[in-house]
């Protein structure tokens, strides 16, 4: 894969034919602790049989689109940290702000593996949007963890508009927090102020 270690990254199709990131372990690693300038633009790209697709580190004002993630198998022999879950993934966010993750397609071809769609690790007090993004089959869409939110009413993660398809767990999270509004009640006059998520199941 793509290994891009405080550097401006740009992975976007040449002559309209996407890239493509096929039976990898990880498929792209990019950070940019030391220059937030040094933006990541991530778009229209396709991750097939990828263990882990995308993981970004501390890459704020990072770009995320239209990807298609057709995730891995969960493996017993991946190696892997032995204090965490080994589960395959689309993208992680590790302790980033001020990203664009919209219109992404997470998928499996059947329900019920042991994976993840998309994690959000920390991405602060800041607002921050993850948006009209699709998961079908997956066990955990969308999970959000540790602190993903500030002190003020309309700030942390705001989770709007995703499409979440026969999983097992749309959104879940974990040991921390995400904004304390999703959507805005606003009445009839702003008819797409409520969050907008489709969820697998009829409550």
């Amino acid at each position: 894969g793509i290994l891009a270690l405080d550097s401006r990254l740009n992975v976007t199709p040449s002559g309209g034919t996407p890239n493509t990131f096929e039976n990898l372990y990880y498929g792209i690693i990019a950070s940019s602790f030391f220059n937030p300038l040094d933006n990541v633009y991530i778009d229209n790209n396709q991750f097939n049989n990828t263990y882990r697709g995308i993981l970004l580190g501390q890459a704020d004002y990072s770009t995320v689109t239209r990807n298609t993630f057709n995730i891995a198998p969960w493996s017993n022999t991946v190696p892997s940290d032995p204090n965490s879950l080994n589960y395959p993934f689309g993208l992680y966010l590790y302790g980033c702000t001020g990203y664009k993750v919209e219109e992404n397609d997470f998928n499996y071809p059947t329900a019920y593996n042991w994976n993840i769609g998309a994690i959000n690790f920390e991405s602060g007090d800041n607002y921050n949007e993850i948006y009209n993004n699709k998961f079908t089959n997956i066990r955990y869409s969308l999970v959000a963890y540790n602190d993903n939110d500030g002190p003020n009413q309309f700030d942390g993660l705001e989770i709007r508009c995703n499409n979440f398809v026969n999983d097992v767990t749309d959104i879940t999270v974990l040991y921390g927090d995400i904004g304390e509004h999703q959507g805005k009640c606003q009445g009839i006059l702003v008819p797409d102020a409520p969050a907008g998520n489709q969820f697998s199941h009829n409550c």
